[in-house]
């Protein structure tokens, strides 16, 4: 959860963030769920995450979903 301040440094920092998740999903080989979210004030971000939007949830179940996936890929080599 990225909240916006008195400055725009929120973007940078999810921007970044984002870049640092897709190099290691890079490196390693193995996807991973970028749940990070940004929002302009705490009303928002809580209400992503536990109202009737959910993206708490949806992240979870998604990164729980690619754990099972991933016992089923196979390797080309």
């Amino acid at each position: 959860m990225v909240i916006k301040g008195s400055t725009s440094h929120h973007h940078l920092v999810a921007e970044s963030a984002g870049n640092a998740i897709q190099s290691l999903m890079i490196k390693h080989n193995t996807p991973i769920i970028n749940g990070i979210i940004v929002t302009d004030d705490r009303q928002t971000a809580e209400e992503r995450i536990s109202g009737s939007i959910d993206r708490g949830r949806e992240f979870a179940q998604s990164a729980l979903q690619m754990a099972n996936l991933k016992g089923k890929w196979t390797t080309i080599s």
